[in-house]
């Protein structure tokens, strides 16, 4: 997925910087400097008709490890050290297959990833690696509920035949 990382502050504090940021539009962009993406919205000039074509967010450098996955086979695919490269790495088609991991435990940075991936409009699961873990494990088991529920049914079946035809419950 392409990106364009710039500074905010280059492109709105120009006389007209609703023509600096009109070649933007459309595109996915990642600023680089502390602007904050309302400031960088609001200095653009982009009239009200035009404000949901801008497709921004702010950089975030990773301080922990960080997993993009294959959300079936739970392999890794790339190891993100910052937002513009998962986002610049990300192929739009294969986006329902991707499951983005945060090895860490701090739920505001797990918030902060998702508001920035839908100022880019970008829909990704993403989730802590213990959230992972325990999806995983629900996966396995609805995947094999089917299997499960007929070894028990039969198990219930034979021992129904062995006790004549009764099942006793145990108190």
């Amino acid at each position: 997925m392409d990106i364009i990382k710039i500074k905010g502050a280059l492109y709105t504090q120009k006389k007209s910087s609703k023509d600096a940021v009109f070649p933007f539009l459309n595109k996915r962009i990642i600023l680089q400097d502390e602007m904050p993406v309302f400031q960088f919205i609001d200095n653009s000039g982009v009239d009200g008709n035009s404000i949901h074509k801008i497709k921004v967010a702010k950089e975030i450098v990773f301080g922990f490890d960080t997993f993009l996955k294959h959300k079936s086979t739970g392999r890794i695919l790339f190891k993100p050290r910052k937002l513009s490269e998962l986002v610049n790495y990300i192929d739009e088609p294969e986006l329902p297959n991707y499951r983005f991991v945060l090895d860490t435990e701090d739920k505001e940075i797990l918030s902060e990833i998702i508001q920035q991936m839908l100022y880019l409009d970008i829909e990704i699961e993403v989730m802590l690696g213990d959230e992972e873990s325990e999806r995983r494990k629900m996966e396995v088991f609805s995947e094999n509920y089917g299997d499960l529920k007929a070894a028990l049914d039969k198990a219930q079946s034979r021992i129904s035949c062995i006790h004549g035809g009764e099942i006793r419950e145990e108190k």
